[in-house]
C-alpha cells in the first residue's frame, strides 16, 4: 500500500501563457502510489482530463484570464490535491496606448479596449521601472487596476507616479 501523491508539481504553482513562454500549451500531472492512481485535472468542479498515473491538460482550449484548476491523485488508500493558477491572455483584446503629462516622476496613460469586449475585463496590471540618475535600472513596480464592467466605457486613464530614493 503506498498513498498516492503528484510528483512533477507544487502545490499553489501559478503559470503564465504569453509570447515569451510560447512552450507552455500544456500542463501534465503524474502521480505514484500502489495501486496506481487515477489522475484527474478539475476546474470549477468540473472534471477535464484524467487517466492512470498521468493526465494532460490542453491549455490552448481553455478561456483566458486567471484560471484555477485542481491536479488530483486518488487510489484506493488516499487522495491528494494540488492546486494551480493559470493566466491565459486574450490575444484578441488589443489595447491602444499613450501618454500625456510627461513629467519628471509622473506620467498620465491613456488606453482604450478597441475589441468593445472590456466588460469581459476587470482589472488591468501596470508593470513600471524606475531607473536611478546613472540610467541603471533600480525598481520595478506594479499597479492593479480594478475596472467596473458595468461601467459603460471602454477608455481608461491611470498616472503613474514614480518615488524619489
Amino acid at each position: 500500500m503506498v498513498l498516492p501523491r503528484i510528483r512533477n508539481l507544487d502545490n499553489n504553482s501559478h503559470f503564465e501563457m504569453h509570447e515569451s513562454n510560447n512552450n507552455l500549451k500544456k500542463l501534465v500531472c503524474i502521480g505514484e502510489g500502489y495501486p496506481e492512481p487515477q489522475i484527474m485535472w478539475i476546474r470549477d468542479s468540473i472534471h477535464i482530463a484524467s487517466n492512470r498515473s498521468r493526465a494532460v491538460l490542453e491549455l490552448e482550449s481553455e478561456s483566458h484570464g486567471l484560471n484555477k484548476y485542481v491536479c488530483q491523485a486518488k487510489n484506493q488508500h488516499g487522495l491528494v490535491r494540488i492546486f494551480i493558477t493559470v493566466t491565459i491572455p486574450d490575444d484578441t483584446a488589443k489595447t491602444t496606448l499613450s501618454y500625456t503629462d510627461l513629467q519628471a516622476q509622473s506620467i498620465v496613460l491613456h488606453w482604450r479596449m478597441s475589441n468593445d469586449q472590456y466588460k469581459r475585463f476587470n482589472h488591468f496590471i501596470i508593470y513600471y521601472r524606475q531607473w536611478d540618475n546613472n540610467n541603471d535600472f533600480n525598481h520595478e513596480y506594479y499597479e492593479e487596476i480594478l475596472v467596473d464592467g458595468q461601467a459603460a466605457r471602454n477608455s481608461f486613464t491611470f498616472r503613474v507616479s514614480f518615488m524619489l530614493w
